[in-house]
């Protein structure tokens, strides 16, 4: 701001020193940077007062040229202009690249035949110079004539025999005019000449395959390419690549199939396929990559990541298989059955994948991947089968054997989860204190939390607070939100009724354990017992998504609306409303239900946090967007 105020400044006071009299006895170097002054400021025919006279003085210095030439351009005075390169031309007979700005300038005069004599002009010095075309085609660039700069590429091209020239210019040009096909084409030219750019295609070509047409042109063109050249290993990982962007894994995995195969990758190609196929969430395909690795490759090392990435994709394969409805906010709707003793996906088919990870920890023993199964099957035994006991039996032996302070640590934290599920508090308590020791601040700090979580659970609110506070402290910390949620949570109703905050937290207790009927009955008496409370509304929203966990929809429906119409003042409405709306979508999958109750935020809670969400929603039950 200062530097701003002082330019300023300078600027006015030079103004009263710029009379015809006085602006003799500045020195160059200071006229200069008076006229740079008053050009930054858009000050122009101050500016082209100074340049006038400082070329004056000395017509050879470039500077000086440049900025006359830029003033009167922006004054629009042409004629000006025309002479003053003219002149330069005088001086330097042998300036292309100033033959060619003067061509720009006979252009924004508006005398385009004249600009177009003058490039054919430049052309002519020597038709087979490359170079001369560049610098005809830069001039068009800067007076944004790009159908032209891409007539002059493509004549230049044919004049010098050179049928590969400005592949990367005229990519860029074609992206420009939307011409997707002559782009991509431009860019397969580039990667015969120049194979180890395949990474700087491919963030070129990614910025038209967001486009439906980009992405076809790019396809179709690469596609055509592989049919001419079979063998050409950096086309096939070209269009390998575009088969991923366009989510088109079955073609991607066919393609590095071949390419690990010409490449004599030994299933390396195949490993990093199946991993990105595998993150993006195309299980099927990625566990069929797994599969062929293990079965073609040699490498002991490639074949054990192998083994362990397909018992991994059938553990995604059989979550996603037998995955139930799962409202937008992400809370999990059993079926059936009131509590998680039913296993709601099928047990033999977890089974199977437990003995894969078991298979990778006989075989490859005392090693980080087989770490890695234990720490997998424990959270399929946590998780999916609720077997506490065989849970932590695992969780133990991965922090018994690994290197990784990260897996030991998980580990730990998993354990505490298991032994909260088990009603154990006082080990969940003794593994979150081990972790205060760790390196990684983030597991202490999640260990800070776990703790007083126990305390708020067990009703030692002022114990938690104390925890909380340097959580809270910790902006960029992942859980200081958390961390503050929960401490506004106990101050508020602590001072109102610690005796309804104490039942309030056993039932929050029950719901963590996942005993789903215990904990809607808790805080379903916390409700009628403490009308007057502050937490009857956080209370209600409990309930609501408790009854969803149950799969009774309706009932959760009812929770929800209750608190939407019948607690004016409560500030979890518009909440509460955004579960109605979600209920409707993915669970009762009533569209029209779920639109109106996406609109009743838009219309009832216009500033609420939730209303960009309710018009993406809006958008997508609408078909307007995907």
């Amino acid at each position: 701001m200062r530097h701003h105020l002082r330019e300023i400044f300078v600027i006015l006071t030079v103004a009263a020193l710029c009379s015809p009299v006085r602006s003799q006895d500045i020195d160059a170097p200071t006229k200069l940077r008076l006229a740079q002054s008053f050009q930054q400021a858009g000050d122009w025919e101050r500016a082209v007062a100074l340049y006038e006279s400082l070329y004056h003085s000395d017509p050879t210095n470039y500077l000086y040229f440049d900025g006359l030439r830029n003033g009167y351009m922006q004054l629009r005075s042409y004629d000006k202009a025309i002479n003053l390169v003219e002149q330069q031309l005088t001086l330097h007979r042998n300036d292309v690249v100033l033959l060619a700005s003067l061509g720009g300038v006979y252009y924004e005069s508006g005398s385009e035949q004249k600009a177009d004599s003058v490039w054919n002009r430049v052309i002519g010095i020597d038709p087979k110079n490359i170079g001369l075309y560049r610098v005809v085609a830069s001039q068009m660039l800067e007076h944004r004539l790009f159908q032209q700069a891409v007539n002059i590429y493509l004549a230049g091209r044919a004049a010098t025999g050179q049928r590969d020239a400005f592949d990367d210019e005229l990519a860029s040009l074609y992206m420009l005019l939307q011409q997707y096909t002559a782009a991509s084409t431009e860019f397969i030219k580039l990667l015969h000449s120049s194979p180890q750019q395949l990474s700087f295609v491919e963030s070129r070509i990614a910025s038209f395959t967001i486009r439906e047409a980009g992405l076809r042109a790019a396809t179709d063109v690469t596609r055509e390419e592989v049919n001419k050249g079979p063998d050409n290993i950096t086309v096939r990982e070209l269009y390998a690549w575009l088969a991923m962007e366009g989510k088109d894994y079955r073609t991607a995995f066919e393609e590095y199939r071949v390419i690990d195969r010409l490449g004599n990758a030994d299933g390396a190609e195949l490993l990093d396929f199946a991993r990105r196929a595998s993150q993006e969430k195309s299980y099927g395909v990625a566990s069929e990559a797994f599969q062929n690795i293990v079965v073609l490759s040699r490498s002991p090392a490639i074949v054990s990541q192998a083994r362990f990435g397909y018992a991994r994709s059938m553990e995604d394969l059989s979550a996603q298989a037998d995955s139930v409805s799962v409202p937008a906010s992400g809370h999990a709707q059993l079926q059936g059955g009131s509590e998680p003793t039913r296993i709601s996906e099928s047990e033999e088919s977890l089974q199977n994948v437990v003995h894969l990870y078991e298979a990778v920890i006989k075989d490859y023993p005392s090693t980080e991947l087989a770490a890695q199964s234990f720490y997998r099957i424990g959270i399929i035994r946590m998780d999916r089968l609720f077997d506490f006991n065989g849970a932590l039996e695992a969780f133990g032996q991965v922090k018994s054997m690994t290197r990784s302070v990260d897996l030991a640590s998980e580990s730990s934290l998993k354990t505490a989860e298991v032994y909260i599920a088990q009603n154990n508090l006082t080990s969940a308590r003794r593994e979150y204190e081990s972790l205060l020791m760790v390196t990684v601040p983030a597991y202490r700090q999640s260990a800070q939390f776990g703790i007083a979580e126990l305390d708020y659970f067990e009703g030692r609110f002022d114990s938690s607070l104390t925890e909380l506070k340097p959580l809270v402290a910790t902006l960029n910390s992942d859980l200081s939100n958390d961390a503050l949620m929960l401490q506004y949570f106990i101050l508020e109703n602590k001072a109102m009724n610690e005796v309804a905050l104490t039942e309030y937290a056993k039932a929050d207790l029950l719901k963590r354990q996942k005993k789903y009927s215990e904990a809607l009955a808790r805080f379903t008496e916390v409700v009628h017992l403490y009308p007057a409370t502050l937490l009857v509304d956080d209370a209600t929203m409990k309930m609501g998504e408790l009854h969803l966990l149950l799969n009774q929809p309706n009932e959760a429906l009812t929770a929800f609306q209750h608190v939407v119409f019948d607690m004016p003042e409560s500030i979890l409405r518009d909440r509460a409303e955004l579960r109605i709306a979600e209920t409707y979508q993915s669970v009762l999958k009533d569209k029209e239900k779920a639109i109106g109750a996406y609109e009743f935020i838009l219309a009832k809670f216009p500033n609420s946090l939730y209303v960009e969400q309710a018009r993406k929603r809006i958008r997508q039950l609408r078909g307007d967007a995907s």
